[in-house]
Protein backbone atom coordinates (compact mmCIF):
# COMPACT_ATOMS: atom_id res chain seq x y z
CA UNK A 1 0.00 0.00 0.00
CA UNK A 2 1.53 3.74 -1.31
CA UNK A 3 0.50 6.25 0.72
CA UNK A 4 1.09 10.01 0.83
CA UNK A 5 0.17 12.47 3.64
CA UNK A 6 -0.70 16.25 2.29
CA UNK A 7 -2.15 19.51 3.99
CA UNK A 8 -5.93 18.97 3.43
CA UNK A 9 -5.98 14.80 2.27
CA UNK A 10 -4.28 11.28 2.91
CA UNK A 11 -4.09 9.40 0.53
CA UNK A 12 -3.94 5.97 -0.01
CA UNK A 13 -3.35 3.70 -3.15
CA UNK A 14 -5.05 0.07 -2.08
CA UNK A 15 -3.54 -3.03 -3.01
CA UNK A 16 -7.05 -3.00 -5.45
CA UNK A 17 -5.91 -0.07 -7.24
CA UNK A 18 -8.15 2.13 -5.53
CA UNK A 19 -7.14 5.48 -4.42
CA UNK A 20 -8.72 6.51 -1.04
CA UNK A 21 -8.30 10.42 -0.75
CA UNK A 22 -9.38 10.44 3.07
CA UNK A 23 -9.95 14.98 3.78
CA UNK A 24 -8.49 15.52 7.12
CA UNK A 25 -10.70 17.80 10.31
CA UNK A 26 -12.36 20.50 9.34
CA UNK A 27 -11.28 21.14 5.43
CA UNK A 28 -13.28 24.24 3.90
CA UNK A 29 -12.87 23.64 0.41
CA UNK A 30 -11.65 27.01 -1.43
CA UNK A 31 -10.85 26.96 -5.39
CA UNK A 32 -7.07 26.89 -4.43
CA UNK A 33 -7.36 24.31 -2.34
CA UNK A 34 -8.94 22.57 -4.98
CA UNK A 35 -6.49 23.04 -7.47
CA UNK A 36 -3.68 21.88 -5.16
CA UNK A 37 -5.74 18.57 -4.16
CA UNK A 38 -6.03 17.83 -7.71
CA UNK A 39 -2.58 18.31 -8.64
CA UNK A 40 -1.64 16.30 -5.26
CA UNK A 41 -3.71 13.59 -6.79
CA UNK A 42 -2.56 13.51 -10.33
CA UNK A 43 1.44 13.73 -8.55
CA UNK A 44 0.66 10.57 -6.58
CA UNK A 45 -1.48 8.40 -9.11
CA UNK A 46 1.62 9.10 -11.50
CA UNK A 47 -0.10 9.20 -14.71
CA UNK A 48 -2.46 6.41 -14.08
CA UNK A 49 -6.34 5.97 -13.82
CA UNK A 50 -7.55 5.15 -10.65
CA UNK A 51 -11.38 4.83 -9.46
CA UNK A 52 -11.14 6.99 -6.25
CA UNK A 53 -12.96 6.85 -2.67
CA UNK A 54 -13.12 10.34 -1.63
CA UNK A 55 -14.09 10.45 2.40
CA UNK A 56 -15.59 14.01 2.53
CA UNK A 57 -16.69 13.53 6.13
CA UNK A 58 -14.72 15.46 7.58
CA UNK A 59 -15.59 18.61 5.42
CA UNK A 60 -17.89 21.14 6.99
CA UNK A 61 -17.92 23.71 4.38
CA UNK A 62 -19.89 23.78 1.50
CA UNK A 63 -17.50 24.56 -1.32
CA UNK A 64 -18.77 27.73 -3.81
CA UNK A 65 -20.04 27.53 -7.25
CA UNK A 66 -16.22 28.39 -8.79
CA UNK A 67 -15.16 25.64 -6.29
CA UNK A 68 -17.53 23.09 -7.80
CA UNK A 69 -17.46 23.99 -10.96
CA UNK A 70 -13.56 23.46 -11.06
CA UNK A 71 -13.96 19.95 -9.70
CA UNK A 72 -16.07 19.01 -12.38
CA UNK A 73 -13.69 20.04 -14.65
CA UNK A 74 -11.59 18.20 -17.01
CA UNK A 75 -8.68 18.79 -15.59
CA UNK A 76 -10.10 17.94 -12.33
CA UNK A 77 -11.40 14.79 -13.60
CA UNK A 78 -8.49 13.42 -15.41
CA UNK A 79 -7.26 10.08 -14.24
CA UNK A 80 -10.23 9.11 -12.14
CA UNK A 81 -12.45 6.02 -13.55
CA UNK A 82 -15.05 6.88 -11.23
CA UNK A 83 -15.58 8.53 -7.90
CA UNK A 84 -17.44 7.35 -4.98
CA UNK A 85 -17.87 10.02 -2.03
CA UNK A 86 -18.12 9.01 1.77
CA UNK A 87 -20.44 10.98 3.56
CA UNK A 88 -21.63 10.35 7.05
CA UNK A 89 -25.15 11.68 7.31
CA UNK A 90 -28.51 11.56 6.09
CA UNK A 91 -28.38 14.95 4.97
CA UNK A 92 -25.04 15.11 3.49
CA UNK A 93 -25.93 12.03 1.49
CA UNK A 94 -29.73 13.60 0.36
CA UNK A 95 -28.04 16.56 -0.92
CA UNK A 96 -25.11 15.26 -2.59
CA UNK A 97 -27.44 13.02 -4.30
CA UNK A 98 -29.50 15.49 -5.42
CA UNK A 99 -26.64 17.68 -6.60
CA UNK A 100 -25.67 14.65 -8.25
CA UNK A 101 -29.35 14.40 -10.50
CA UNK A 102 -29.58 18.63 -10.93
CA UNK A 103 -26.25 20.10 -11.21
CA UNK A 104 -23.53 18.00 -11.76
CA UNK A 105 -23.23 18.95 -15.63
CA UNK A 106 -21.00 16.92 -17.08
CA UNK A 107 -21.13 13.08 -16.36
CA UNK A 108 -18.33 11.46 -18.07
CA UNK A 109 -17.39 10.16 -14.46
CA UNK A 110 -19.69 7.53 -12.99
CA UNK A 111 -20.05 8.79 -9.53
CA UNK A 112 -22.01 7.73 -6.38
CA UNK A 113 -22.10 8.66 -2.73
CA UNK A 114 -22.50 6.07 0.39
CA UNK A 115 -22.58 6.10 2.97
CA UNK A 116 -20.49 2.37 3.99
CA UNK A 117 -17.51 2.45 2.66
CA UNK A 118 -17.31 -1.47 2.26
CA UNK A 119 -19.91 -0.74 -0.49
CA UNK A 120 -18.39 2.14 -1.81
CA UNK A 121 -15.30 0.04 -2.03
CA UNK A 122 -17.03 -2.87 -3.88
CA UNK A 123 -18.72 -0.16 -6.42
CA UNK A 124 -15.26 1.11 -7.40
CA UNK A 125 -13.41 -1.96 -7.79
CA UNK A 126 -16.00 -2.50 -11.27
CA UNK A 127 -13.80 0.13 -12.20
CA UNK A 128 -10.65 -0.98 -11.50
CA UNK A 129 -8.50 -2.13 -14.81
Amino acid sequence: MKKLNTQHILYTLTDDDILIARFKSDVKLKIEDAKVIVSDRKAFAAGKNYPVLSDIRNINYAADTQTRDYLQSNEAREGVLAAALLTDSIFTNYLGNLFLKVAYKIKTVPTQIFMDEKKALDWLKTFVK
